[in-house]
């Protein structure tokens, strides 16, 4: 399975109405859009998208749908929060192995601890920056998170 993990683009620093109600800033949806312009150039297509319930996740997600020509509404899923437990999260994705290619859309800490799992790297080894795009070639029959990183792909590579 092909998996991409996309970390939320930049995003407003205080909202009055919580942390889970902060909006994407301009500058935020800028980068979104060369890195999301850049990977549907690569061919990034996925079979689904999910998405953190935080309003910043799922902005970011409906514009990585739109980019992409995914045509349905990402859906959300709550082991994308901030603080989510890495193994819950590779038990939701070994959920999805019928699909040939699955868009997860959150937070750090959770995404970068997330990939560095999957690679088998040590603690704070993989970094996922506002708006990187990581692509990683998993193996969903696996019980203990598994893969390899074949691109990651920030906003300054893609020309911001």
């Amino acid at each position: 399975m092909i998996l991409y993990v996309l970390r939320h683009g930049i995003a407003e620093d205080w909202n009055p109405e919580g942390d889970s109600e902060r909006s994407l800033t301009d500058e935020g949806r800028e980068k979104l859009a060369l890195i999301l312009a850049t990977a549907k150039r690569a061919g990034v297509k996925p079979d689904l998208i999910t998405t953190s319930p935080y309003l910043r996740a799922e902005q970011t997600a409906e514009l990585a749908a739109k980019a992409l020509g995914y045509a349905d509404e990402p859906e959300g899923d709550g082991v994308l929060m901030p603080f989510s437990d890495v193994l819950e999260t590779w038990a939701d994705i070994r959920g999805m192995r019928e699909l040939d290619s699955v868009m997860l859309v959150g937070h750090n800490p959770h995404l970068s601890e997330l990939v560095t799992a999957i690679v088998g790297a040590g603690a704070g080894r993989v970094t996922m920056k506002k708006g990187a795009l990581a692509r990683l070639r998993v193996d969903p029959s696996s019980t203990a998170p598994r893969g390899s990183l074949e691109w990651l792909l920030t906003a300054k590579l893609a020309g911001g």
